[in-house]
């Protein structure tokens, strides 16, 4: 019994000498230390020491078991990461000083920058009204500084507070103003970059523009069919009870009759009387790769060498089956595609 009492007290004994240990170390050994850590330049013996007096405490090998911190806040006490949190923690500070500085409206240090990078600058809180002193600082700095007059606004929203952020606001404002009037400008000279043709600017033009585009389409379609060397046509595929199927006949039938379109439905099962020159070709879908149905697939034969390029799946409008009908007969015919969005998109 006493050899364990004496067993058990050396053991006490040796862990309050450790924690002893680790409350001995003088503050100069201990700003040393972290020095040297910030710097990257701990030996080994020294970052044994970092440890040992518990300046950086590593997790525990099972982070759910690290109760005192929680694993979203664990320190990473490898040598390669000491110099990185100690640098972050630095500039963190920095910042909350910046902060608590700004209400007395003097020169103060603000910090800015991703990544680690630090750009540090003065700010004049007394000529933040003067449009001299805005013009003179660069994006950076000046995205920093309305943040910061936003955020004094919001939290201690005194007149003086509200007013500098509103001025800087309006600053910003009319500077976009500038940059709406040469954007415009800049278009004006060069149509294409501002989308002219693909991208209506108005409701009026809208209309204009539609109703020019659908004679465009009639006429496309004409030359398609008054032409002998090539043929031009849709497969649709469908199931005899597919729903879906029926719904997009609507649009079918009336592309029919606004086109004049050579359509052949092809059935996996039967063919309803909806189902315009329908057959049924289970073999064909294998052929084509059909696995949803209702699938259309654009036909385009010349002289007898027919391709073929999918164009729909599941329920499509009249007016998309044929801007990606022109598109994609373009396609074919030249390998390329067109840079139109217009074609495949639009509003009507």
């Amino acid at each position: 019994m006493k050899g364990n009492f004496k067993f058990l007290f050396f053991v006490i004994f040796f862990l309050c000498f450790e924690v002893l240990a680790a409350e001995l170390i003088s503050e100069e050994e201990k700003t040393e230390l972290i020095s040297k850590a910030e710097l990257g330049e701990l030996s080994e013996e020294e970052y044994e020491k970092f440890i040992k007096y518990g300046l950086c405490k590593p997790l525990k090998d099972n982070f759910l078991e690290d109760r005192e911190r929680g694993w979203a806040y664990g320190e990473f006490c490898s040598k390669e990461n000491l110099t990185r949190n100690y640098k972050k923690k630095k500039n963190q500070n920095k910042v909350v000083k910046f902060k608590k500085d700004v209400s007395k409206k003097e020169r103060v240090i603000g910090i800015t920058g991703t990544g680690g990078e630090i750009v540090a600058f003065d700010i004049d809180f007394s000529k933040v009204k003067e449009d001299k002193y805005l013009d003179s600082l660069d994006a950076k700095k000046f995205r920093y500084l309305i943040q910061v007059l936003m955020d004094e606004a919001s939290y201690n929203p005194t007149p003086e507070n509200v007013e500098n952020y509103l001025y800087v606001q309006d600053y910003m404002a009319r500077k976009a103003l500038k940059v709406a009037r040469v954007w415009q400008q800049v278009i004006l000279t060069n149509p294409k970059l501002g989308g002219y043709g693909r991208f209506t600017k108005s409701s009026w033009e809208e209309k204009v523009n539609y109703k020019e585009r659908i004679e465009d389409r009639k006429r496309f379609f004409k030359n398609l069919r008054n032409n002998p060397k090539e043929k031009v046509g849709i497969y649709i595929f469908v199931k005899g009870g597919c729903k879906y199927c029926h719904i997009e006949m609507d649009a079918i039938h009336k592309l029919i009759a606004d086109y004049g379109l050579e359509v052949m439905t092809v059935s996996f099962d039967y063919c309803p009387n909806n189902f315009p020159n329908c057959i049924v070709r289970p073999k064909a879908f294998k052929v084509f790769n059909i696995s949803v149905t209702p699938t259309i697939v654009l036909v385009v034969a010349r002289n007898n060498k027919p391709k073929f390029q999918p164009i729909a799946v599941g329920l499509t409008s009249e007016n998309v089956l044929v801007k990606r009908i022109i598109y994609y007969y373009k396609f074919l015919k030249t390998g390329k595609h067109i840079d139109d969005r217009t074609i495949i998109w639009g509003s009507k």
